[in-house]
């Protein structure tokens, strides 16, 4: 970050001594050149889904820069409901369409609120949220039983006492981990719909404590050892419950993991 704040200082610097003479277009290049490069190295970890899609959103923000002080203000504020709208979204199961929503605020902030109070449209909000969550809940709960009841039905897959189903891919050999050892594991977290929702990088291993994993991963890693792989379709009363996790996982929804077990830490 200093090496890049100097490489800016220094283009300022060369900028202003420059002769005139020198194009505009090197100075760009030049200074582009040090960005990319504090982009990439900045991203490196966590990288754009969609690069192009990413460079658009950068020329665009760019090119607003030389709109007015009020427009500027506009597409920060945008910027800001657009993010609220997706949370929203995620934790509510409505669905907003942007250009209806964008329609909407214009008239709203003519005073036309179609006969709107600000409580009126908050309680119609919280009934719609209301409404909206049960009908997800619903269906959540109609899909995980239709997914464990579908694995349930697969040769091979066997029911514990607590409703974990597990599937031997690969025995392994040795003693399997307890609840407070330490076990150093690849996996890949699934919903029901095939959706991924975690899973480790390849050649960096997860490391965690037995215990410390929801109810049913924790119960299937102490039916491994070490060396197997295993699948464990695990119902929502053994993993998030009816509070979901993270916006990721809905609420009453059943998981499945596929994973190795690779090394066991004995506590």
């Amino acid at each position: 970050m200093r090496r890049f704040l100097y490489a800016i200082l220094c283009l300022v610097v060369f900028g202003r001594m420059a002769n005139a003479a020198e194009p505009v277009d090197s100075t760009a290049m030049a200074l582009a050149t040090v960005w990319s490069e504090f982009i990439s190295e900045r991203n490196a970890s966590d990288a754009p889904a969609d690069s192009a899609a990413y460079m658009a959103g950068i020329t665009e923000a760019l090119k607003a820069t030389q709109a007015s002080d009020s427009r500027l203000r506009g597409i920060a504020e945008g910027m800001a409901m657009a993010r609220q709208l997706s949370q929203m979204e995620r934790q509510t199961g409505l669905k907003i369409d942007r250009e209806v929503f964008a329609s909407a605020l214009q008239q709203a902030a003519q005073g036309n609120t179609a006969g709107f109070t600000r409580t009126s449209a908050e309680a119609y909000l919280d009934n719609m949220a209301a409404a909206a969550a049960r009908e997800s809940s619903q269906r959540t709960a109609r899909e995980s039983s239709e997914f464990l009841s579908a694995k349930a039905k697969l040769p091979g897959v066997t029911m514990t006492p607590s409703g974990l189903l597990f599937e031997v891919v690969t025995e392994g050999e040795g003693v399997p981990p307890s609840a407070d050892d330490t076990v150093d594991v690849y996996y890949t977290g699934t919903l029901p719909d095939g959706t991924v929702f975690d899973s480790t990088t390849e050649g960096k291993p997860a490391s965690f404590t037995v215990g410390r994993t929801v109810k049913g991963f924790a119960e299937g890693l102490q039916m491994m050892k070490p060396g197997g792989r295993y699948r464990l379709y695990i119902p929502a009363a053994l993993a998030y419950g009816d509070q979901g996790a993270g916006g990721v996982i809905p609420p009453g929804s059943a998981i499945a993991f596929d994973v190795e077990l690779l090394n066991v830490k004995q506590h």
